[in-house]
């Protein structure tokens, strides 16, 4: 899709700092935990008021966090990626998310947290060409790895909206969308629920690309000068498998019997 038609907005989730989340107004919280003293602010949560919990790597086994979902922010995946397997082991069955930045050993990380059966979310923030490098051969194991068995993110959320028309932005897949997914401070530049459209609506660069209407300007967020053609290649390799999945869905629909009505 690469019209401008709204994007249907999903419920807002509040990400807040666990110090300051008892005092939030609202139930759809995403509590960020940096230390010790953020998994103890835990305690008073009620845990339907908690969508998930952002943790690093080295807290993530803590039995603290074990009334509530898990997201785990690695910071060094080059480093943190031989640490998953214990990461699984402690966490089995009720694995976390892993959330990846797009930065050197990027792709170890998701190779590794794909075969262990983790949900991942790729940040890929301005993306060096060596990490773009990484994220494309990222998605070709996610496509072709019949052992993958869990949703990848930016990815999945592309595939769906092109093969099922179900309308999403590339801010949201990673959510990052000020209109849905308020944070408390905000990121630099998403101060407003509005700020990916009108920040848009200023890139002269976006106004032609093909992607525009997935990619929203991600790619020339935070920094506009950044050079987005290896990630406008990136998009046109999911462009291309989305492409390739529709075809055989609808080659599969037409060689299949036709049973009538039940």
């Amino acid at each position: 899709m690469t019209d401008d038609s709204p994007v249907p907005q999903r419920p807002t989730l509040t990400s807040v700092a666990a110090g300051a989340a008892a005092s939030c107004p609202g139930e759809a919280l995403v509590v960020r935990v940096a230390d010790a003293d953020g998994l103890a602010c835990l305690e008073a949560l009620p845990v339907e008021r908690v969508a998930w919990v952002e943790v690093p790597l080295d807290l993530a086994e803590r039995p603290e966090l074990d009334r509530f979902s898990v997201d785990v922010l690695l910071a060094d995946p080059a480093s943190e990626a031989p640490l998953l397997y214990a990461l699984a082991r402690a966490r089995s069955p009720f694995l976390p998310r892993l959330s990846i930045p797009a930065a050197p050993g990027l792709a170890e990380a998701a190779a590794i947290g794909m075969a262990l059966g983790f949900p991942l979310r790729l940040l890929p923030v301005q993306p060096a060409p060596e990490q773009v490098a990484d994220l494309e051969r990222t998605l070709e194991r996610y496509l072709h790895d019949s052992k993958v068995s869990e949703p990848v993110e930016p990815f999945h959320s592309a595939l769906v909206e092109r093969i099922h028309g179900e309308a999403s932005t590339l801010w949201e897949a990673v959510e990052r969308d000020p209109a849905s997914f308020r944070r408390e401070p905000p990121f630099p530049g998403l101060e407003e629920p509005e700020a990916v459209a009108s920040r848009l609506r200023g890139l002269a660069e976006c106004q032609g690309c093909p992607a525009r209407r997935w990619c929203a300007g991600w790619f020339k967020w935070p920094d506009p000068s950044y050079d987005c053609a290896p990630a406008r290649r990136l998009l046109g390799a999911l462009d291309e498998a989305a492409q390739q999945l529709f075809d055989d869905l609808q080659e599969a629909r037409e060689v299949l019997p036709d049973d009538g009505p039940c």
